[in-house]
């Protein structure tokens, strides 16, 4: 019972790392969106001299970049998203439920508990579940660390972005 609740509570940390995580994939998607638009702006405008063409096609890559690491992460992150909810935590729950189920039929029985044999069904029962919890777990846990190599990655890109945006931003100043 006690290994359901501390795999629960490893749960809940992953869903709230994640949900982390898809607040910066939208942020990430924000910058990409502002600027593509600043660059198609900067495309149609007056300024654009050919000094300025050298920047605004890097800056093109550099967006092509980021959007593309984005693509991978939000697809990670969906992945980690389906792993944990392949239900991790109803299989937790449920072996703690049996547990629990199993220490019920001990204490009414605890004279005979030899001769128990409901409540050695519970226990392979819950042994069963938390098995089954844990290989789940695990693989959300997998995929939750694939999605931060690929957040990483994302996020060095992003400064890349960032830095190409500004010097375009000075050049125009």
């Amino acid at each position: 019972m006690y290994e359901a609740e501390t795999f629960l509570e490893k749960t809940e940390k992953i869903t709230s790392d994640l949900e982390t995580t898809k607040s910066k994939l939208d942020k990430i998607k924000s910058v990409i969106e502002g600027d593509r638009s600043y660059l198609n702006t900067a495309i149609k405008s007056k300024y654009n001299t050919n000094n300025n063409t050298l920047l605004l096609h890097n800056l093109n890559q550099e967006i092509n970049k980021v959007n593309s690491s984005h693509a991978s992460a939000k697809s990670h992150y969906n992945d980690a998203i389906g792993a944990l909810a392949r239900s991790t935590k109803d299989d937790f729950e449920n072996a703690k439920r049996k547990a629990e189920g199993a220490l019920e039929e001990a204490i009414k029985d605890i004279p005979s508990l030899g001769y128990n044999y409901l409540y050695y069904s519970w226990v392979a029962g819950a042994q069963k579940a938390i098995k089954n919890a844990k290989s789940l777990f695990e693989n959300a846990k997998n995929k939750q660390k694939e999605l931060n190599d690929k957040m990483n990655k994302a996020n060095v890109e992003l400064i890349t972005l960032e830095q190409a945006y500004k010097v375009l931003q000075t050049k125009k100043s």
